[in-house]
């Protein structure tokens, strides 16, 4: 593969911004100063590349994680309010990261981002069944084991029946609620049939992504290799290599 190419596709810059680098002698291969952009690079050759002295990080597709805050829309942009976009950079957008389905403006927590179409489509497929989990803060009565015994028999809404829930009281006003469709407003809709209305709602799972203690509201970050590989397996993909 073309080094810009390779240093591009990682989301190190724009074809022009990493040319640039090239040129100014920051990449080097076994202590070989690389002022060509369109050098060749093998891929066992990319795993000895240095960018100003480090190894950069070089990937196939781009997978991250927002913890995402109350108010945020998630789109790409917005012209009015703020937006999930508004994280990325301009280089990650061009490589194609979008949000994989969607949280309403006010619910927070784990939305995950992805250039991988492929795996987008698949994490929201109801065919493959991944499961979203929440916590959820309502008004109203406690909840009762006649609710969590409805929610796991599967319930009725206005658009079709609903696959069967996993429901845990926590308090009585907090619930964990386990889901494995993607419908719009789908849990805020469970509760208001039974009569809780939701009064804060954050997601802390996707299959097997989990937003950990250290993901802080408003935070963004890469998903680490053991993370990535979890997804593909949930939704039974090959992860692709750096250079397919």
């Amino acid at each position: 593969m073309r080094l810009d190419t390779l240093l591009a596709r990682s989301g190190l810059g724009s074809r022009r911004d990493v040319a640039r680098l090239i040129r100014s002698g920051a990449v080097t291969l076994d202590g070989r100063t690389l002022l060509d952009a369109a050098t060749a690079v093998s891929a066992e050759e990319a795993g000895r590349l240095l960018l100003d002295g480090e190894a950069p990080v070089l990937v196939r597709h781009h997978h991250l994680l927002l913890n995402k805050p109350a108010g945020v829309l998630t789109a790409l942009h917005d012209a009015r309010e703020a937006a999930v976009g508004d994280w990325l950079t301009p280089v990650l957008r061009q490589r194609g990261v979008a949000p994989v389905g969607r949280l309403d403006r006010d619910t927070t927590g784990l939305l995950l981002l992805t250039s991988d179409g492929q795996l987008a489509h698949r994490l929201m497929s109801p065919r493959w069944g991944i499961e979203k989990e929440y916590r959820v803060r309502h008004g109203g009565a406690p909840l009762t084991a006649a609710e969590v015994a409805r929610f796991a028999a599967g319930m009725q809404l206005a658009d079709g029946p609903v696959r069967p829930c996993r429901l845990e009281i926590l308090a009585p006003d907090s619930a964990i609620i386990v889901v494995s469709e993607g419908r719009n407003r789908l849990v805020r809709r469970l509760f208001d049939a039974i009569g809780r209305p939701v009064l804060a709602l954050e997601r802390l799972r996707i299959g097997p992504l989990h937003l950990g203690s250290d993901d802080r509201c408003g935070e963004l970050r890469r998903l680490d290799a053991a993370e990535t590989a979890a997804l593909y397996e949930a939704v039974e993909l090959k992860e692709p290599g750096l250079f397919d």
